[in-house]
């Protein structure tokens, strides 16, 4: 089943890469970016806060958007599935580190925004993102 562009936000794109265990997404389509396909399409506005481990666990509301296969969804998740934050004075500062398969990196700051903080924030549990430092702040990683 497609979902409709109008009824799917940020929170609902970070329970659906968690839930394919595909780190945060990095961004959301609309207007059938991946092909409009033939499936039913699901109208119905999805509401989730973005902690949910899965979409079925997010509420729906009564109301219906008018779409056609011209409006179905599309998303990029980050492939990443893990990430944590080092050399910070607490669990909520730190150096961005990523894994990605086996392996660990740190992200660059020219790649990295409050957007994606703020996503990165929502995942740690840790509120939402105050700030944005680079230029090795919390020292250079490990790769």
């Amino acid at each position: 089943m497609s979902v409709c562009d109008a009824a799917f936000d940020q929170q609902d794109a970070e329970v659906v890469c968690r839930e394919l265990d595909c780190g945060a997404p990095v961004q959301v389509l609309g207007a059938a970016a991946f092909d409009k396909g033939d499936a039913q399409m699901w109208t119905q506005e999805i509401q989730c806060g973005g902690n949910e481990s899965h979409i079925s666990f997010c509420s729906v509301s009564t109301y219906n958007h008018s779409c056609t296969t011209d409006n179905n969804v599309g998303m990029i998740c980050s492939g990443y599935t893990t990430a944590k934050l080092m050399n910070g004075s607490d669990s909520c500062s730190g150096r961005v580190e990523l894994q990605f398969l086996n392996e660990w990196g740190t992200v660059c700051d020219a790649c990295w925004d409050m957007r994606a903080a703020s996503v990165l924030c929502r995942q740690l549990n840790c509120g939402i993102a105050v700030s944005v430092v680079g230029s090795d702040w919390f020292l250079s990683g490990s790769s």
